[in-house]
């Protein structure tokens, strides 16, 4: 199957017909196929554009590396116990802190933030 990925959204070409594409979004997960649409959505199965997706994805995974400023954050508020999240802020940058919260490396509270 061809796959195109178009940001979170990917154009998955139909297996029995030749330049049809259907529209998967794999986190909902949803596929604009009528066998999906019309039966799977039902029981919540997968389609099979919806796990070539998937699949592609387990594939294509960017290998993870080891980022400096990740561990001297990690190692900063380890040593320190809870930090004040403006000092951290000041430090390494808004978004990164932030991204660090969300993905629950940190938990911030009353302005103090400290490893989860």
């Amino acid at each position: 199957m061809n796959i195109i990925q178009e940001g979170e959204k990917f154009k998955v070409e139909s297996s029995h017909k030749k330049g049809l594409f259907y529209d998967v979004w794999p986190e909902k997960p949803f596929c604009s196929c009528p066998e999906f649409k019309f039966r799977l959505i039902r029981t919540r199965t997968p389609c099979k554009h919806i796990l070539a997706v998937k699949e592609y994805l387990d594939k294509n995974k960017p290998e993870k590396t080891e980022n400096p400023v990740d561990d001297k954050i990690l190692a900063f508020v380890k040593e320190k116990g809870e930090v004040g999240s403006l000092e951290l802020i000041d430090k390494f940058g808004e978004e990164t802190i932030n991204e660090f919260i969300e993905n629950g490396h940190l938990i911030e509270e009353r302005g103090k933030v400290r490893l989860l």
